[in-house]
């Protein structure tokens, strides 16, 4: 799915990526028009918020990561330092296996208390060229939460979003 330069809506976006992780549990690749980074990024940053998960149908993400062999770092934004949920969501990212493939992996925390912000701080701080999103199954309030984070990041985000469908596990 391309994503316009200027979007006309940002609901657009997100409604259109929303009704296709509905429909089907497949990853989605969403690029920016105007991005001009490279063909196969060797900077990924994934976001993960130190919850466990299962990805749904991963093995297209299993082998994309392992094909890249990035630079990987898992993300955590968050409003107070917590050393032990950062170090929680590396180890969720590594036992989904969407690590095997990496060069290095390396945690961050990025201390924010607006998700959206919080991550394209990361992209920039890391220089990802490739932000990975654990897209998971929810309750409406906290689906109403991280729609608004997702479509925010589809709006924004100056590098290709992976958004990953994963189950609570």
């Amino acid at each position: 799915l391309g994503r316009a330069a200027v979007p006309e809506r940002e609901d657009d976006i997100t409604i259109a990526m929303r009704s296709l992780l509905r429909s089907e549990d497949f990853p989605l690749l969403v690029v920016p028009e105007s991005y001009n980074g490279p063909f196969s990024p060797i900077r990924v940053a994934v976001a993960a918020d130190g919850d466990p998960f299962e990805l749904e149908r991963p093995a297209a993400a299993l082998q994309l990561m392992a094909h890249l062999h990035p630079a990987l770092t898992v993300v955590r934004v968050e409003g107070i330092e917590d050393d032990q949920a950062c170090a929680a969501a590396l180890r969720y990212v590594q036992a989904s296996g969407l690590a095997v493939g990496a060069r290095y992996t390396t945690p961050l925390a990025v201390r924010d208390l607006d998700p959206t912000q919080g991550l394209l701080t990361a992209i920039i701080q890391t220089e990802a060229q490739l932000l990975v999103l654990i897209a998971r199954r929810r309750s409406f309030l906290s689906e109403m939460f991280h729609r608004s984070v997702t479509g925010k990041l589809l709006a924004n985000s100056p590098v290709p979003l992976l958004v990953l469908p994963a189950m609570d596990s």
